[in-house]
């Protein structure tokens, strides 16, 4: 766990320079690689089709210049990498075939990242490849007799196998949890870049109904007046995130007035699927309205986190 912790750390401390650096990069990685093998073809298929395939994703797309273009510096740096190997190998059109069908497939799992439909995500992700398509038509690289129908069939290829390897690992998974893992992972990173939630509807579909047992002290002073709450919630702060209860303690301090929470007895077995139950909760602790020191128990239904089923995925 606490390998975890400092991983996740450096993922989140991870930072892009501004966004028209990055635009600058975009543009010097293949005119670094030109000047190196004293071939303009990197800025040919490379540089131009990044820049152009970046307007056009912008103008039918909610998504922002800046992440569009650090997936673009991405992209970019990858097909110059590989195009490269296969010049000094003298293979120079099945390496840019698998630049362009490597990076497509990047693009496509970033877009899903980012929240977007699998067709969304693949018609976004072919625009960069259009673009560089028409390139081909007004710069010569080599023999280039069928290598449009090679190209072509080479991202074929990789999307025809990136999505059976998708619905064939899945399919286990839902037999015997019932919930697709890649709806899972996708969620949980579109939360964690965007601070959404979406996850606790995939998690859903693994959830049982319970009872959320609290046990509520309230304290007054010898005028009847509340002064403070103790809220002993055999809930777990749980699992992760925003998602479910994981955010508990803070919710219940921001809507519970001269409130104190702990930790009850309990595991991630109890862990709430739905914020939403968190709050509601909350709501009914504020109803009880003992005019003395009291010590009540409040049984709240909601939607408990199925363990047993979520392990099974690992």
């Amino acid at each position: 766990m606490d390998e975890a912790k400092k991983a996740t750390k450096y993922i989140k401390n991870v930072t892009f320079p501004k966004t028209y650096l990055l635009i600058a990069i975009d543009i010097l990685v293949p005119l670094c690689f030109s000047i190196i093998f004293s071939d303009i073809s990197f800025l040919v298929l490379f540089a131009i089709p990044s820049l152009i395939s970046i307007l056009l994703v912008l103008s039918v797309s909610e998504i922002k210049l800046r992440h569009g273009s650090i997936i673009n510096v991405i992209s970019t740096i990858f097909e110059c990498i590989i195009f490269s190997i296969g010049i000094i190998f003298h293979e120079v059109l099945v390496s840019l075939a698998v630049a362009y069908a490597f990076t497509y497939i990047f693009r496509v799992l970033i877009f899903r990242i980012l929240g977007m439909s699998m067709i969304k995500a693949l018609s976004l992700s072919s625009i960069r490849l259009f673009v560089a398509f028409m390139l081909f038509g007004m710069f010569r690289i080599g023999d280039i007799k069928y290598f449009w129908e090679r190209i072509l069939l080479m991202v074929l290829l990789f999307s025809f196998l990136f999505l059976t390897f998708v619905e064939l690992l899945s399919q286990p998974f839902k037999r015997s949890v019932g919930i697709n893992p890649f709806d899972i992972i996708f969620a949980f990173f579109e939360d964690w870049i965007k601070g959404t939630n979406k996850m606790e509807n995939a998690l859903l579909k693994i959830s049982e109904d319970g009872k959320a047992i609290i046990h509520i002290i309230k304290f007054f002073d010898e005028n009847k007046k509340e002064k403070c709450t103790f809220i002993i919630p055999y809930i777990h702060p749980g699992p992760f995130g925003n998602i479910g209860s994981s955010n508990m303690p803070k919710i219940f301090h921001d809507n519970i007035k001269n409130s104190f929470c702990f930790h009850g007895s309990c595991s991630h077995q109890l862990n709430l699927i739905v914020s939403k139950d968190v709050y509601k909760i909350a709501d009914e602790i504020n109803k009880i309205n003992t005019k003395e020191i009291a010590n009540d128990v409040l049984n709240s239904q909601a939607k408990f986190l199925t363990l047993r089923k979520l392990q099974m995925m690992f």
